[in-house]
């Protein structure tokens, strides 16, 4: 260290020298983002000599400027990484940061055609906002100093030389591969970028702050989530919510939410959820844009650098992001940062994966140099290349909202690239409400639960398969509905989202995919059959992630082309950043990765579409190229087919139009599929596209259409196929006796019938279809809370479902006369689970001992008929007696059961039967009853590495854990927890571990334990040792953090480890030990091991574990794993240091 320290400090000094008469040469130029880098072609003028580069050799490596004439081909590059040259990233002008080892031929240069070698100064590697950087740092808002290097540098040794400069390393969540945080004086800074390694130094906060119906109709997805439509609900597609909090306290995520999040519950959390995919299980007409997809519910930014270990355990394809982690104001607007750069790092390398951002709230502000509301998208990931960045609209007008940040960002790139509606956006709130938000936040979610219903798609139509985002991103782009100015524009991207457009994109296949070298031309032909409104094709790849000190952040660069027919050429549209509110216009676009074509009034023919490399240092390059052809037409969106209108609400209908457009519109409706038309409006605007309508009542209920008419035209456009009409019920539900609710309704006009439905697993489902208007629902469990529902129907057509009511089943005064005689069993009491060699060991093969309960409010008479099953054998026997009402009877079978010495699993059902009890569904019980193994052990060491374990959570107390007769679990409250697999990545070796957390979060202390169990009997005389592993996930100080043991069941629990204590760092390991003789040897009385030796471990928290490496302290909870037990043999220690003492070592009590 000291070594290197002082090498650092020399290299400071050298470069200082070294740099100053270098920036004042040069006749060629490099741009950066801070300034523009003049040098000279030093090779190509045979004027470089190594020794203008000696003072950035460090360890035997020079990190230099090297620029090209030409951009180097993949396989120059592979030769030149072989020759002892390393690139890394470009900068412009054909000019990479580039490692030479020290051991190069430079003769070779001009081989390469490298133009020239040269020394980056420090003053280009500095970001401007740390100018006048004061050294003063605000922790709370996680403000720090982001270092990159040459990504051929070992990170380690970059921290050595940065503390030896005297900063402080920072540890982040972002644990990115080439950059260190630090916090550090200004004076350091300056030094630090006199590094030769270091490639820049910026300023960079990482504090994730949240971004303070009509989405469903006006995108185009009510049509996708009809099952007479495409039947599309996201089933099967796992999409990442990265917000403040737990979103479990509404029903409305039943059975699809894998909660990673260590965060109390969050209004703001919920509601962005529900935007995407809620389910409507509370309220049908509240459902998200993907009511079946798979929620991974993850601690705002924590989604994305724990992206890639969902993407292999979950196939994890989108995230939605409604949050930044960059400086408010406009200090916090448009950068390319290290947050941007590690976003399109990781998208490039994860093919499928797509991040959905929303571009911010700033619209009311002010940056110089742009006008009001311009030049406000959020730096950071918002900024990034890669990502989905989405702007807010108001769908009642179709006007871009004033609270939308809008582009451009720094260095002229369009975002955001699409909109959708984030104004008074009804969705999911806490604890099973509902409620209206604003923001761009409520925005990025329609986007995502739109994207995952065009995954579904492309799945059902590729046998599975996953697409690129690329492809994606390009669709979806280039489907949506432009608004704004003509083409795209800074506030609404390319348009309005259309989700309908996009998958008929796909079902017809109107999209090429391939990839590019650099200078290499590929083209593509499209056939129009006849004239057509519009023409748009876009260009999207996936761009490799920029260097932050780059003052142009596409790497490579791609050109799109179409040729008409006639040969004539159209370029992108494209933006002016000096001119925000102007036009796109026609022209060559070297900002973005994303570029469109447009071409209005289309002719018949043959089109070309031509992609151009046109400059592409890291190739070769893939792309997706998506066309979509727009005739003129009408359609209607909404209600486009399969949705359900309640007489007297007021719905909004929207069509989407093309051709003729200074024509009025006319709105009709028809009550029998188009036979007959009633007229709405017959002189709709021009400019509308929606139409408030209240909903008249009429027969029959199942045959409307909506129409919407192009006045002065034939265009013309009507719903898919029909929707249905019908009253929507309102139900009451009472708990009328254990185990029953009855369900209460009044009646609907036009109504034949009525669907009962029940929550069972992720939806609702029909248990029943009856005529009355009340219905008694039996069989249920006393202990559990149902969710019910009613929906009218008339014939076959089902109508709006009620909203839902919930009801726990556990009382009631059961005076019904259908109660009368309705016994039941009401619990199997015996045998329980047992193990073996323990003293309860006998429990597990006692009699069959159940309760018979009479839930009637008259007195039950037998002969009452009991029987139980288990194992493949049946017994039934005859009880002779009478049961009170409301009382219970316990009655044990005389008919034994097959039992296994050895251990067994069994489950039990039992059974009663009475002639005069009419209910059967609450007749039986079931209990799963284990004899667990408990076998001597007769050789060690012994590793118990779980392996055996099926994946499970388990919330209540379990002796024997599913595939491990050794374990139990047991749990203060049901918030705690223990898994066998979470992550990839939680286990230290194999697949499972065992975590002990809570969950959800709460401010009251849970305490968890895993007690495992050994039979020891054979070495009650050996010395015995007991090894473990423990990874720390950010637990906090409390007394139930340790390990006992205990000789036997009989003996009092002894500390044997003091886990809080001794854990390693946050998210590491620890190898722990202890031994077993001496801890059971010094307790009073002393105890030995036995047939029932065990350990506990314990764990005590308020959160839980959601990460398989913690950086950030937010999590609580262990893992455990490899538990070993060890027999020593002539184990000898030292025990006591006699002599010398400490006064003649001159130690103290501190040394």
């Amino acid at each position: 260290m000291k070594n290197l320290s002082s090498l650092i400090l020399l290299f400071v000094f050298s470069f200082l020298f070294s740099t100053i008469t270098f920036a004042q040469r040069g006749d060629n130029t490099i741009q950066f983002a801070h300034g523009t880098l003049n040098i000279d072609g030093n090779v190509a003028g045979n004027l470089f000599k190594k020794d203008i580069i000696q003072s950035v050799l460090f360890e035997e490596k020079y990190f230099v400027l090297v620029q090209f004439a030409t951009l180097p081909s993949p396989e120059i590059q592979q030769q030149l990484k072989q020759a002892g040259v390393e690139l890394s990233a470009y900068i412009s002008g054909n000019a990479y940061l580039a490692a030479i080892k020290n051991t190069f031929d430079f003769t070779l240069v001009q081989k390469f055609k490298i133009r020239s070698v040269n020394i980056m100064p420090a003053a280009y590697k500095i970001d401007e906002a740390l100018n006048n950087y004061t050294g003063s740092l605000n922790k709370d808002v996680g403000r720090m100093i982001a270092v990159s290097y040459y990504p051929s540098f070992n990170k380690e040794k970059v921290k050595i030389a940065l503390i030896a400069l005297g900063a402080s390393v920072i540890s982040t969540k972002l644990d990115a591969a080439n950059i260190v945080f630090i916090e550090a004086t200004k004076a350091v800074i300056n030094k630090v970028a006199l590094l030769p390694f270091v490639s820049s130094v910026s300023l960079q906060i990482i504090k994730d702050q949240v971004l303070n119906n009509n989405d469903i109709a006006a995108h185009g997805v009510s049509g996708l989530n009809a099952i007479g439509g495409k039947n599309l609900n996201g089933k099967g597609v796992a999409i990442g919510i990265g917000d403040e909090g737990d979103i479990s306290t509404h029903i409305d995520f039943s059975g699809r939410l894998l909660l990673r999040t260590a965060a109390m519950p969050s209004s703001h959390s919920t509601h962005v959820s529900g935007t995407a995919a809620g389910a409507g299980i509370l309220n049908i007409k509240a459902h998200g844009m993907a009511p079946k997809a798979t929620i991974i519910n993850q601690y705002f930014s924590d989604i994305i650098t724990n992206a890639p270990t969902y993407i292999t355990d979950n196939n994890m394809v989108v995230t939605n992001n409604s949050y930044h982690s960059v400086e408010g104001g406009c200090a916090g607007e448009g950068a390319y940062d290290v947050l941007s750069n590690y976003a399109d790092a990781q998208i490039k390398n994860n093919a499928q994966l797509l991040h959905v951002f929303a571009a911010g709230n700033d619209g009311a502000l002010t940056c110089s140099p742009y006008p009001a509301s311009y030049g406000t998208v959020k730096s950071g990931w918002q900024s990034a290349k890669n990502v989905l960045t989405v702007g807010a609209m108001n769908t009642a007008d179709y006007s871009i909202a004033s609270f939308s940040s809008r582009g451009p960002v720094a260095d002229g790139r369009i975002k955001p690239e699409i909109t959708s509606g984030g104004v008074t956006i009804s969705s999911t709130t806490l604890n099973n409400t509902y409620g209206y938000s604003n923001g761009t936040s409520m925005a990025s979610p329609v986007i995502t639960g739109v994207l995952a219903l065009i995954y579904e798609r492309y799945r059902q139509t590729h046998a599975g398969a996953d697409p690129t985002s690329s492809l994606m991103k390009a669709i979806i782009c280039n489907t949506a509905l432009d608004l704004g100015n003509a083409g795209p524009d800074y506030s609404f991207g390319f348009g309005m989202v259309n989700a309908r457009k996009a998958v008929e994109a796909i079902d017809s296949s109107r999209y090429f995919t391939g990839n590019i070298a650099n200078a290499a031309n590929a083209s593509n032909t499209i056939t129009l059959l006849k004239n057509a409104r519009r023409l748009k094709v876009m260009l999207y790849w996936a761009d490799k992630e920029a260097a932050v000190n780059a003052a142009n952040t596409l790497v490579n660069d791609l050109d799109l082309s179409v040729t008409e027919p006639s040969s004539t050429l159209h370029r992108p549209m494209v933006l002016n950043p000096s001119n925000v509110t102007a036009n796109a216009a026609e022209a060559i676009d070297h900002k973005n990765n994303i570029e469109q074509v447009v071409i209005e009034n289309p002719v018949a023919g043959t089109y070309t579409i031509n992609v151009n490399g046109f400059s592409i240092p890291f190739g070769p390059q893939n792309y997706s190229l998506s066309y979509e052809v727009l005739d003129s037409s009408v359609t209607v969106e909404y209600p486009f087919g399969g949705e359900t209108f309640v007489p007297g609400e007021t719905e909004i209908i929207r069509w989407t139009a093309y051709g003729s457009e200074n024509n009025t519109f006319t709105i009709e409706y028809s009550t029998d599929n188009g036979n007959n038309w009633t007229t709405i409006n017959s002189n709709v605007p021009a400019a509308n596209r929606s139409y408030s309508w209240v909903v008249p009542a009429g027969l029959p209920v199942n045959q409307w259409l909506i129409r919407v008419k192009r006045n002065g035209t034939s265009l013309a456009g009507t719903s898919n196929f029909n929707f249905i009409v019908l009253g929507q019920p309102t139900v009451i539900a009472s708990n009328v006796c254990e185990g029953y609710v009855k369900l209460n309704w009044a009646g609907i006009a036009n109504a034949t019938s009525y669907d009962v439905m029940k929550l069972t697993a992720d939806s609702m489902q029909v248990i029943a279809n009856i005529t009355d208007t009340f219905f008694l629902v039996k069989g249920l469990n006393k202990n559990q809370v149902y969710w019910f529902g009613i929906s009218a129907k008339n014939s076959s057509a089902a109508g709006r479902r009620s909203v839902s009511v919930s009801v726990l089943p556990g009382g009631g005064a059961c005076t019904l006369p259908d109660f009368d005689n309705d016994v039941k069993i009401d619990t199997i009491l015996e045998p329980a689970t047992a193990r073996l060699f323990f003293a309860n060991a006998n429990n597990a093969v006692k009699p069959v001992k159940v309760r018979i309960k009479n839930i009637g409010s008259i007195v039950a008479t037998g002969p009452f008929i009991v029987s139980y099953s288990c194992a493949g054998g049946t017994a039934t026997e005859t009880f002779n007696g009478s049961i009170p009402a409301g009382g219970t009877i316990d009655y044990i079978f005389t008919t034994p059961y097959t039992t296994n010495p050895a251990g067994f699993n069994y489950t039990f059902k039992s059974w009663i039967t009475n002639a005069l009890d009419s209910n059967h569904e609450n007749d039986s019980a079931y209990k799963v009853v284990k004899l667990l193994a408990n076998a001597i052990i007769t050789s060690l060491p012994l590793t118990e590495g779980f392996e055996s374990t099926v994946v499970a959570e388990y919330t209540a107390n379990t002796m024997g854990l599913d595939g491990d007769d050794r374990l139990d679990f047991s749990s203060g409250t049901l918030r705690g927890r223990a898994r066998t697999f979470v992550n990839t990545g939680y286990a230290l070796s194999g697949n499972r571990a065992i975590t002990l957390d809570q969950a959800p979060a709460s401010t009251s202390l849970n305490t968890d334990s895993l007690t495992v169990s050994y039979n020891l009997y054979s070495y009650t005389a050996s010395q015995l040792r007991y090894d473990f592993y423990y990874k720390n996930h950010g637990q906090t100080t409390s007394g139930a953090n340790k390990v006992w043991i205990r000789g036997s069941e009989n003996d009092a629990w002894l500390v044997a480890y003091d886990l809080f204590a001794n854990q390693a760092g946050l998210g590491l390991w620890k190898h722990a030990n202890f031994n077993i003789n001496d801890i059971l040897t010094s307790a009073t009385p002393a105890q030995t091991v036995s047939s029932t030796f065990q350990v506990k471990f314990g764990e005590q928290g308020l959160t839980s574990a959601n990460s398989p490496a913690p950086v950030t302290d937010v999590d609580d909870g262990y893992t455990f794993d490899n538990l070993t037990i060890t027999e020593a043999f002539n184990d000898v220690a030292i025990t006591k240091i006699i002599s010398p003492d400490k006064g003649g070592c001159a130690l103290s009590a501190a040394t």
